[in-house]
């Protein structure tokens, strides 16, 4: 159980960030809300730190709904930041429009080879945080580019192979 591991640390909890995803299956404000809730309460947590909503789930047409839900969670106080992934600047557009609220965090695919600038710079342009998921790619031929590997030597005078 996270909450017991993380009160058993050291650590302090605000020096813990814990994140969660919403599938595409309960975008449904009502299945939204007590998703959330049973998040919290399975990890034996007061609150999680980062929401995000998986995907915007276009065929359904419900990301409006979860995303009242991930708001409406943070005014309650058991999430503490809410975000989204994998959404376009469209889908962005449509939740700010419809609830006034920003995502905090914008969790896409991103790294060297895949840089998506448009997206980082939309993001920006809104105050998001763009993360990344799978920062290294997908064990291409990207791990065996000689700049990456050289970047990846500078910290690493046991000189082991990345590729």
């Amino acid at each position: 159980m996270v909450g017991k591991a993380i009160r058993e640390s050291e650590v302090p909890r605000e020096d813990i960030i814990v994140a969660s995803k919403l599938p595409g299956r309960h975008h449904q404000y009502d299945q939204a809300r007590v998703t959330i809730e049973e998040s919290v309460a399975r990890m034996g947590l007061d609150y999680i730190d980062l929401y995000l909503i998986h995907w915007p789930n276009p065929s359904q047409g419900q990301s409006v709904e979860a995303w009242q839900a991930l708001v409406d969670a943070q005014k309650q106080g058991i999430v503490k930041h809410i975000g989204v992934s994998n959404f376009l600047p469209g889908h962005i557009d449509l939740l700010i429009r419809s609830t006034g609220v920003t995502p905090a965090v914008n969790r896409v695919e991103l790294y060297p080879f895949f840089q998506q600038a448009g997206q980082r710079a939309y993001d920006q342009a809104h105050g998001t945080i763009t993360e990344a998921w799978s920062p290294l790619g997908h064990a291409n031929q990207m791990l065996k580019d000689p700049t990456i590997v050289r970047i990846a030597a500078m910290d690493n005078p046991e000189g082991r192979s990345f590729a």
